[in-house]
Order: structure tokens, then C-alpha cells, then sequence
């Protein structure tokens, strides 16, 4: 039998983290996005739900709940860091956090992330 925790696989691309060149201004490294493999769980989040769980000035009204054991990167606005983001259907959806269920190494363990399609206007 299946586990629903394994159900899902996506693929993520991990933005790249920025250096500091010689002039002392915050550039992107030149190598490739890395990948990033998961399996999972992903569920729709529910329409006509409190929209207060989408990141401030997000204006996306499309978003998932992915459950999965992989530990992914989310958007940070306090430390302007940008979230893994994943293809569902031809969409962009970028991970925020949502919530942590890891029990000490148990094996029913596993991390609650929301993806929230992105779209022109948003501020990340």
C-alpha cells in the first residue's frame, strides 16, 4: 500500500544565493539553479478559506499545502531571501512557510509548506 506522504513528487528550483562583487554591490552567482527532488503529499488549499495565511503583499488568490519529509527554502522578507519555486499544471508557485511536524526523528515526522502562485505584481 502507498503512503500518502510519498504521493506527490515535484521538483523545486533552490534560488541562488547572491555574493558581494568587487564594487561591494549583491550580485547573483553565475551557476545553475540547483534541483531539488520531494516527495509528498500536495492538497489544494481550500477556496473561500481565511486569505490571512497568504504572505503579506502576495496578491495570489491560488495556493497548495504540500506535505513532505525534504526540507525546502521559503521566502523571507525580513532577510529578502526568495522561496524554492515549482511547477504545478505550467503554474509558478513559490514556498512559504506553514507548519512543522518533525517528532524528535519519528518516522511520522514531516513539514507543512503553503506554495502560493506567483504572479506579476507581487513583492517577494
Amino acid at each position: 500500500m502507498r503512503r500518502a506522504i510519498n504521493a506527490t513528487k515535484l521538483e523545486f528550483d533552490r534560488a541562488l544565493e547572491q555574493q558581494i562583487d568587487a564594487n561591494y554591490n549583491m550580485v547573483a552567482r553565475e551557476d545553475e539553479a540547483e534541483q531539488i527532488k520531494a516527495k509528498g503529499s500536495l492538497q489544494p488549499y481550500r477556496q473561500g478559506t481565511d486569505l490571512s495565511i497568504i504572505p503579506a503583499g502576495r496578491n495570489a488568490d491560488t495556493a497548495y499545502i504540500y506535505f513532505t519529509k525534504t526540507v525546502l527554502h521559503y521566502a523571507n522578507k525580513d532577510s529578502q531571501t526568495v522561496g524554492d519555486v515549482t511547477l504545478i499544471r505550467g503554474v509558478k508557485y513559490e514556498v512559504f512557510p506553514y507548519s512543522d511536524w518533525t517528532l524528535d526523528e519519528s518516522p511520522l515526522s514531516y513539514l507543512e509548506y503553503l506554495l502560493v502562485e506567483v504572479e506579476k505584481g507581487n513583492v517577494t
